[in-house]
């Protein structure tokens, strides 16, 4: 072999260590890469703690230690305007919940990728497509909103059986407040309980539903074929407005937490609590007496049921969305975390492949009567998707009415207001 030539070895050597020494002066030199932080808006609530986040966070960055996930805590009845508040000042997460003003803005929230759908049953994505097959949030689990959870034990002593339609729902109201036994407790107009939930849901979306059988209220509302000062509103929100003006709510219920409704209700200081699943492990684990359950009645039918779903969504213009699929799957894979969701709000699961837990028999009684009376399970109004979708602010403008009404605004006056602000907001709908 010859040898290299002095001046060659000497040029070789002196490139070698100046290498060295770069790499010995890098800052990052032999260090392991960062994860990548993704942030995520956990909504925390009696259904869904703290604690229970923080366990999701703590498992997941064990599974995947290369990505770490930044927790910001929201708790509030109205998620949904906090989040768009985030968007509109450039603030949104990756990750959040309460998607609801952001489905109408075009690149708001990410597609769900092909592989994660492929995941959901397919009932389920029908319901949360759009734009098409699009899908745009994510849904975790499927569970009973807002109907009537009912003392049994004070029914049965004064004879009184479970309404089917809104005259017998009265007449049992009518019944325990001539014995002195307030009938029913909510939650004050301060949250969305008394107002949204208890109105636009159960009372209000069934009789939509029920004027044809089907969704198609919603384009007939956008169109001005339907308003919201018109009859069929009309008569539904002077129906509730009736339960207040009789005095059938306990004394205080407009000014409850929602803890204190139920408080009142399992304290036995009330007989009838709107309320949804995630509150029957609370009433399976606190009730002294035995409970029921009974779907809103309307007019002259009880046959619908509200269904909603825990989702989560995504920002559009995250910089990390393979870090993100990483997560969907982990949301919704039989895990330990998917079943304390499930169990938290006494939900089904919304996987392909089903994973069973055990809810309780206070949540099964939801779902055993809802399949014995034949109920429609209903999307809520919030929940409806494509050309059936509610323009952005929507939620916002008619529970502010509802919560007029309850401090005693005149109801037409209101609905007339939002019938104006609807027609305002349709023409901002892309």
């Amino acid at each position: 072999m010859k040898k290299l030539p002095l001046l060659i070895c000497l040029a070789l050597l002196l490139l070698v260590n100046g290498t060295l020494a770069f790499a010995s002066g890098t800052p990052d030199a032999g260090k392991a890469a960062q994860p990548v932080q993704v942030s995520w808006l956990i909504d925390v609530s009696a259904a869904s703690p703290r604690e229970y986040w923080d366990l999701a966070e703590e498992t997941f960055e064990k599974e995947h230690p290369e990505i770490d996930l930044v927790l910001q805590e929201f708790a509030g009845p109205r998620i949904q305007q906090h989040v768009l508040l985030l968007y509109q000042t450039g603030q949104l997460t990756d990750i959040l919940s309460g998607a609801t003003e952001l489905r109408n803005i075009k690149g708001a929230l990410l597609e769900i990728p092909k592989e994660v759908k492929a995941l959901i049953r397919d009932d389920i994505v029908q319901v949360y497509s759009r734009e098409g097959d699009h899908m745009y949030e994510l849904p975790l689990s499927s569970y009973m909103w807002c109907n009537v959870w009912y003392n049994k034990t004070m029914f049965d002593k004064y004879g009184l059986t479970v309404p089917t339609t809104w005259a017998q729902f009265e007449n049992i109201c009518k019944v325990l407040k001539a014995n002195g036994i307030p009938p029913l407790v909510t939650g004050g107009p301060t949250t969305q309980w008394v107002t949204g939930i208890v109105v636009t849901q159960p009372l209000l979306g069934g009789m939509l539903y029920n004027l044809k059988g089907d969704y198609s209220f919603a384009t007939r509302m956008k169109s001005g074929e339907l308003k919201w000062n018109g009859p069929e509103v009309s008569k539904v929100v002077n129906w509730w407005r009736s339960l207040i003006d009789a005095g059938y709510y306990h004394e205080g219920s407009y000014s409850f937490t929602i803890e204190q409704m139920r408080d009142t209700y399992l304290e036995e200081k009330a007989v009838m609590m709107v309320d949804g699943s995630w509150a029957a492990k609370l009433i399976q684990d606190r009730a002294k007496f035995e409970v029921g359950w009974f779907a809103m009645p309307n007019e002259k039918t009880r046959n619908t049921t509200i269904m909603g779903a825990a989702a989560m969504a995504f920002n559009g213009a995250t910089k990390h969305p393979k870090e993100l699929t990483k997560y969907m799957k982990f949301m919704v894979s039989d895990n330990e975390i998917y079943r304390r969701q499930l169990l938290q709000r006494s939900a089904a699961s919304v996987t392909k492949v089903p994973v069973i837990v055990d809810v309780g028999k206070i949540a099964n009684l939801q779902y055993e009567n809802s399949r014995k009376w034949g109920l429609v399970n209903l999307v809520s109004l919030e929940g409806l998707t494509g050309e059936k979708q509610m323009p952005a602010g929507f939620l916002t403008t008619i529970e502010k009415a509802m919560q007029n009404i309850v401090v005693g605004a005149s109801v037409a006056s209101e609905l007339d207001r939002v019938e104006k602000e609807f027609r305002e907001l349709v023409a901002k709908q892309p």
